[in-house]
């Protein structure tokens, strides 16, 4: 098995408490173009997996940024991952910034269950977020589409709340 792999364990902010795992594997991804019979194939997707407990029920902004900084928390992280310098937007749009991830849905219970395929995130290369934060905030992200003055740069999400640095893994992990 030569897919890569990587792994964060997310902390709340300023602490070493670990409130979940995300574990992200290099995938293939297979689709039908709609205006075709033409089948796509993309290599180098990153497929998302893990959990995220002890968030507020509701959706909640989810994004990798730019720095594995970690020395004042989740502050210290930087912007969102943007090497392309574009402004913000959905996870499926095509103007956004590579590390725009979208929403997870925390359920009742306070656990949000992650599992995403995205195919600008790279685990190697120009696009490659290891060494990067994955960065949970408090409120929901409006996807590049809402009025306020911070929706073009993140999406309006609001406070960092948990974080934690993306390394490579091995097999055994």
């Amino acid at each position: 098995n030569n897919r890569l792999k990587a792994i964060a364990a997310i902390n709340i902010n300023g602490t070493e408490r670990t409130v979940g795992t995300i574990r992200l594997t290099s995938v293939q991804v297979n689709y039908i173009n709609v205006n075709s019979t033409d089948k796509i194939s993309q290599n180098n997707c990153v497929r998302l997996r893990g959990e995220i407990r002890e968030l507020t029920p509701g959706l909640h902004g989810f994004h990798v940024h730019e720095f594995g900084n970690f020395s004042d928390g989740c502050q210290s992280t930087g912007p969102h991952f943007n090497p392309l310098n574009k402004d913000h937007g959905a996870r499926v749009s095509e103007i956004r910034h590579v590390g725009d991830l979208g929403n997870i849905n925390a359920s009742a219970d306070g656990v949000a269950n992650v599992d995403l395929i995205d195919c600008k995130i790279k685990l190697k290369g120009v696009n490659s977020i290891v060494g990067r934060a994955l960065v949970v905030h408090t409120e929901e992200d409006d996807l590049g589409k809402g009025t306020f003055e911070d929706s073009k740069t993140t999406g309006h999400s609001g406070s960092r709340i948990a974080c934690g640095l993306i390394t490579r893994r091995s097999e055994a992990q």
